[in-house]
């Protein structure tokens, strides 16, 4: 009796089921197109070369790079493994499927803001000239030295605002770096630094002075 009742229901409401099912279909693939159109943009903006160059100062297995977002193109997040990420979007895309043309809409509309966040962005051009030269070389140049990647991302820090008013919080930052980066040259990171013209040569000077004498080569 159950199973003639549903049968029943599904041919009064057939045309409806058939819409759901439409929308099941089409939801996961505005999703495929909106992570299609995120690693585009990240090829646009060259956001390999970014991350890599990033890696050469973090942690193992530490913090990847999100390459942009209202008001920020390089913001710092803490990226799951691959396995993590593929159960995340088949996840995604089942809920996003159930959801139906609900879910669709919702695509739809994170797609469309982030298009014209983007283009918000480009054709503003709000990033000040000092910003984009520091960015530049992040995102364009794979053999930059991991001393020059520290002094880069620092100063750009200081551009959103970091405080820096002595020379503690620069030590503290090459100090967690060279834990695990033993390589890490801190003198040369600070006289990169100071070169970049963004923090106070004051400041800069003061940090180089904590550090010590600069090693000798003895013949």
């Amino acid at each position: 009796m159950a199973w003639e009742d549903l049968v029943r229901f599904y041919r009064e409401h057939q045309t409806l089921f058939h819409y759901y099912l439409v929308g099941s279909v089409v939801a996961p693939c505005l999703e495929v197109a909106h992570w299609t159109y995120i690693l585009t943009l990240e090829w646009f903006l060259k956001g390999n070369i970014y991350r890599a160059n990033l890696k050469k100062i973090e942690p193992p297995g530490g913090s990847n790079l999100r390459l942009w977002r209202k008001s920020d193109l390089g913001v710092l997040v803490e990226p799951p493994g691959l396995g993590a990420k593929i159960w995340k979007g088949l996840r995604v895309l089942a809920w996003e499927a159930w959801l139906s043309w609900i879910g669709a809409l919702y695509v739809v509309v994170v797609f469309l803001g982030d298009i014209l966040i983007f283009v918000r962005e480009v054709l503003s051009d709000s990033a000040p000239d000092v910003l984009r030269k520091l960015r530049y070389p992040l995102g364009h140049n794979p053999r930059l030295s991991s001393e020059a990647v520290w002094a880069h991302s620092f100063a750009i820090s200081i551009l959103f605002g970091e405080p820096v008013q002595d020379g503690s919080a620069i030590l503290d930052s090459l100090a967690r770096v060279q834990e695990n980066h033993p390589d890490f040259d801190r003198r040369k990171a600070l006289e990169i630094l100071g070169d970049l013209g963004i923090a106070r040569e004051s400041v800069v000077s003061r940090a180089l002075d904590n550090l010590g004498p600069a090693p000798t080569n003895t013949p």
